[in-house]
């Protein structure tokens, strides 16, 4: 059975997802399941939430986006593997 998200999980996600971040990599960042994610967004698009909050995408200012956590990009080319470790702060 999937947990009921706390106020600072909710309001975590939707920084984060203002911030542009992918709602699967959100999921996985916070433990929380990638449905949970869905929904605040889903709510979110149709105005369910305080607009100053959560104006994704269309209205970010010329800041570049925060994370405070590392994304890890992984591929394959020429068969060999390849990881990157990208930080942003």
């Amino acid at each position: 059975m999937v947990k009921q998200l706390t106020d600072e999980q909710k309001n975590k996600i939707k920084d984060l997802l203002h911030q542009g971040v992918e709602s699967k990599t959100v999921a996985e960042y916070l433990g929380v399941s990638s449905r949970q994610v869905a929904a605040i967004a889903a709510h979110i698009t149709m105005g369910s939430y305080d607009k100053e909050q959560t104006k994704i995408g269309s209205d970010l200012t010329e800041e570049e986006p925060r994370f405070d956590f590392p994304i890890y990009i992984q591929y394959f080319e020429d068969s060999q593997f390849f990881e990157l470790e990208i930080s942003c702060s």
